[in-house]
């Protein structure tokens, strides 16, 4: 057998940028919950 199905991978799904700020303000959030 020298023919080789290509291997189909789904498209990987975007993922959406974060913004930097969301970011600090949730880990901010959660340093608060868990004083």
């Amino acid at each position: 057998m020298t023919d080789t199905p290509p291997n189909v991978l789904p498209e990987p799904v975007p993922v959406p940028p974060v913004d930097e700020e969301e970011l600090n303000n949730a880990l901010e959030r959660r340093n608060k919950i868990l004083e």
